[in-house]
């Protein structure tokens, strides 16, 4: 449900990396994902809405490649944007490290 509400949404926007909390949410027991945010394991349930979802919003972006093709277009892309989130965030705790270098200096 919002996970398809961001996809849809998602292709027309472009992200930026904000070292800023913007809001949290409860975990219930009646929530439909609280068994495996507790759990950390992702149910058979969820891997198959998530293909479907990247079937429908993401493989569909490349019309020209069989399914395989985008999926594979898909994990390499993916790879390269976790590593590109991960060297970004390090701006971030260099930041954190020199700013507490110089507080520690006065």
């Amino acid at each position: 449900m919002d996970v398809e509400w961001f996809l849809r949404c998602g292709r027309n926007l472009r992200a930026l990396l904000v070292d800023q909390v913007f809001s949290h949410f409860r975990v219930s027991a009646d929530a439909k994902t609280s068994e495996m945010i507790r759990s950390g394991q992702i149910t058979d349930r969820h891997c198959e809405e998530r293909e479907n979802y990247r079937r429908k919003h993401v493989y569909s972006q490349w019309p020209g490649l069989t399914e395989e093709q985008a999926r594979k277009k898909f994990e390499r892309r993916q790879k390269l944007y976790r590593i590109l989130y991960k060297a970004m965030k390090m701006r971030y705790v260099l930041r954190y490290l020199c700013s507490a270098r110089e507080r520690g200096k006065s």
